[in-house]
């Protein structure tokens, strides 16, 4: 269900483990030129355990619904030029690993992550989108998944949009690191229901809004290696960082953990320093 152009190399793995059959699909492409590979609809459909990865392939287009009905451990799609992932690629996936790094993404349509569930409840479910072409972030890309850890570093990253990752109920990890951010807006890292590791490293930063965090919990906040110059106490009044205690009550509702990431951020919560030795650099 497959297409491609050129001269393609590739291999499929089947691996035996424990008597059970885990097939493993691996295509790995060397062209000789920059022919079209494509992902045709249907291309992974009902497939059920181990992994799937296509690496170095050229594949310039993905159609709604190539991963269908899917169930597996792991999807790595990395070093391909694929500019733009389109809505519906994934309908009704099962998968608690996805991978598009080091591809030419520069635009993520709303609805494309969306239908995509964990393995398992408890499972760490990861989207990583690092060593792109992303410029923008756009409201509703990442609304109302599942994932705990969303990696956005190494892209082009210079606007987010007010509420980009609001309804991401289970978020645990969020990096934006080394990207071309100059500002924190209001409304961006507001009210954030679980305590998050939230790096904004090495970027281009010179301004944050005075309430950018308020009402939100973060096991650690990296602004490291940016241009701010004037970092003021007053700004984290109403956040908390690094904080031990159990999700308290600010007089207006309850901040809560998850019961999918609760041991996670529990445990992430004992092996945090104690706030009063936290610190925050903005260079």
């Amino acid at each position: 269900m497959w297409k491609c152009g050129g001269l393609i190399s590739f291999h499929l793995l089947v691996v035996l483990v424990q008597g059970n059959v885990a097939q493993d699909f691996r295509l790995d492409s060397h062209l000789a030129d920059r022919s079209l590979f494509y992902l045709a609809k249907n291309s992974f459909v009902g497939r059920s355990e181990g992994d799937i990865t296509i690496k170095n392939c050229s594949i310039e287009t993905i159609a709604p619904e190539a991963f269908k009905n899917v169930r597996v451990n792991r999807i790595n799609i990395t070093g391909n030029p694929l500019s733009v992932l389109r809505r519906r690629i994934f309908s009704f996936v099962v998968v608690d690993e996805i991978y598009f790094d080091g591809n030419n993404i520069s635009e993520i349509e709303t609805g494309t992550f969306h239908y995509i569930y964990p393995v398992k409840e408890e499972s760490l479910q990861i989207l990583s989108l690092s060593h792109n072409k992303l410029r923008k972030i756009k409201r509703g890309v990442f609304s109302g998944t599942n994932f705990k850890k969303l990696m956005l570093s190494y892209n082009e990253i210079y606007y987010i949009q007010y509420a980009a990752f609001e309804n991401m109920p289970y978020l645990l990890s969020l990096s934006l690191a080394h990207n071309k951010l100059q500002s924190i807006d209001s409304g961006i890292f507001n009210n954030f229901l679980n305590p998050t590791m939230l790096s904004v490293s090495d970027n281009k930063l010179n301004y944050i809004h005075p309430v950018a965090f308020e009402n939100s919990t973060f096991l650690s906040l990296d602004l490291q290696r940016n241009n701010l110059s004037d970092i003021k106490k007053e700004y984290f009044a109403n956040t908390f960082i690094g904080c031990r205690q159990e999700p308290r009550t600010n007089g207006i509702r309850e901040k809560k953990i998850t019961n999918a990431g609760y041991r996670e951020a529990r445990d992430a919560m004992r092996r945090a320093p104690d706030p009063d030795s936290m610190q925050i650099n903005g260079k």
